[in-house]
């Protein structure tokens, strides 16, 4: 008879356990849902939402000029739109005006002169008549 305990307890138990499962699975099935709801109305939604992170753009933008130098005005305002070509600021134009400057002088130094036909300090001193006199 010890042989026989153990089988049927272990049925019982899971014969046990199948009735708990169907009644509770019974139960939350016939369970209505709470909802909640409300007139429509019109009006303003506003929102505020804290969050920490880093921006990314969709697009991204490399602004530059093709000079260096101290900005002197600014023709836009921040936000506004700009087209390509549009002047957004005007630079400082001293530093390149001089550099033109230098290299005109540089490029000035560089031509070839003309050869003279005979040094200066070897040209005889006198007119011709008074060299042909003599």
């Amino acid at each position: 008879m010890k042989r026989y305990i153990w089988p049927v307890l272990i049925a019982a138990l899971l014969m046990l356990g199948g009735w708990g499962w169907y009644a509770t699975g019974a139960r939350s099935s016939t369970q209505v849902p709470q909802v909640m709801t409300t007139a429509v109305t019109r009006g303003a939604i506003q929102e505020t939402v804290l969050a920490e992170g880093t921006l990314k753009p969709s697009r991204l933008v490399a602004v530059g000029a093709q000079v260096t130098g101290r900005i002197t005005s600014v023709q836009v305002v921040p936000g506004q739109e700009v087209k390509a070509g549009d002047l957004i600021a005007e630079i400082d134009s001293v530093t390149q005006r001089n550099q033109l400057r230098t290299a005109e002088a540089r490029a000035g130094l560089s031509r070839p002169r003309k050869p003279r036909k005979r040094p200066r300090w070897r040209r005889p001193a006198g007119s011709r008549n008074a060299r042909n006199a003599c």
